[in-house]
């Protein structure tokens, strides 16, 4: 098959396959963004993985990246340090900040379940749906 025959997925994938393999054989950075798209989520958490492992990345290559996928946000993959947020504020500005931030008595545990946390709001940055989808119900 040729490359435009294959999924989203598959052709998203070739196309980070060269930056990845430059950065880490380089070690610099990369800024990727939204790199779940289209990617199967254990491909990303791969992906991860080899920046964070010292034997894949020999040279310090550093991944930042945004993603609506918050299946990476588990301690075995990423430290509380790693894992930054963005919440928007009222005034139209959005906020970053990291898991790590946090004052002493809410940091985070670093074995803590931060996916859960962050999807049951204890965190912020979770979106806020607004009247017209909070009151809707599904039939």
């Amino acid at each position: 098959m040729e490359l435009d025959e294959e999924s989203q997925g598959t052709q998203r994938f070739f196309a980070l396959a060269g930056p990845i393999l430059d950065a880490l054989n380089d070690g610099v950075l990369l800024v990727i963004d939204e790199l779940d798209c289209s990617l199967h989520p254990l491909l990303v958490e791969k992906i991860v993985e080899l920046f964070n492992n010292k034997s894949s990345n020999k040279n310090g290559a550093q991944l930042i990246f945004t993603t609506h996928d918050s299946s990476v946000m588990r301690h075995e993959i990423l430290r509380r340090d790693q894992i930054w947020i963005t919440e928007k504020q009222s005034n139209g500005a959005t906020e970053l900040f990291s898991l790590y931030d946090f004052n002493n008595e809410n940091r985070p545990r670093n074995n803590e379940a931060f996916e859960r946390n962050y999807l049951s709001g204890r965190y912020g940055g979770v979106p806020s749906f607004g009247p017209i989808l909070e009151n809707s119900e599904i039939k």
